[in-house]
């Protein structure tokens, strides 16, 4: 995993790619595994955004929710669902952004979950077209995660429940496929050790949506993970890779 804190204003940032715009189009998904230590600078950490005022962005609040909130030229469509801090867990969460009467479906540990909706969509949702997708918070320093991010995915389609469910159980590691990012955090340290360079996170997607860190990424080791059976199992130590 790749330890983000919010107080040392790190980023992952993915260079704006056809592949990755304007992913909710018909239909898109995000999936991510970790564990949230908190709720990231201003107790608004932001896990991914493709551009802050003219796209999309996940993040977290102090008051216990996981949002999604998509970018509208009158008024924008934001949602959220409970979530924990302090424990292992995969969210993920499916939206078709061709109707403002569309609901994101979205998921904890496999599970779909009560979704609430704060503000409804209305007029025109904006592109981001020409937008990066930045991971880890904003490049401007602030909205920084507090989290050890284990693996995060894009699909351009909505994920079935038994996919979501499939990489729940697994923390992230099925095999569930096509995405347009699959950026596996718990590979940095082998990436690094066959060749990567330490500043940069290779895509798995086979679209080379690779991820560039801003400053030194901190290796936080490869688990504990939850298992489908309940127990956990540590792999990996923590360590800077510089």
């Amino acid at each position: 995993m790749i330890n983000f804190d919010r107080t040392l204003d790190q980023w992952i940032t993915i260079a704006d790619a056809a592949s990755i715009q304007n992913i909710f189009d018909g239909g898109g998904s995000i999936s991510f595994t970790g564990f949230l230590s908190g709720y990231g600078d201003s107790n608004a950490g932001v896990i991914a955004t493709k551009n802050f005022d003219t796209g999309w962005r996940v993040q977290v609040s102090n008051l216990g929710q996981m949002r999604l909130h998509v970018d509208h030229d009158t008024t924008d469509g934001v949602w959220w669902m409970p979530t924990l801090q302090n424990q292992f867990r995969h969210w993920a969460i499916t939206y078709d952004a061709d109707s403002n009467a569309n609901d994101p479906v979205m998921y904890l540990d496999g599970v779909s979950q009560t979704v609430t909706e704060l503000t409804t969509p209305s007029g025109t949702r904006l592109s981001d077209v020409g937008e990066d997708l930045i991971i880890g918070g904003r490049t401007d320093g602030t909205l920084g995660m507090s989290m050890n991010l284990g693996d995060l995915r894009l699909f351009d389609r909505i994920l079935t429940p038994g996919e979501v469910r499939a990489m729940a159980q697994t923390m992230g590691r099925a095999a569930v496929a096509p995405a347009v990012v699959r950026l596996p955090m718990n590979e940095f340290k082998s990436q690094v050790s066959t060749g990567v360079a330490a500043d940069s996170i290779r895509d798995n997607s086979g679209h080379a949506n690779h991820g560039a860190f801003n400053i030194a990424a901190e290796y936080a080791g490869g688990g504990p993970f939850p298992n489908p059976g309940g127990s956990t199992g540590r792999g990996g130590a923590r360590g800077l890779m510089r």
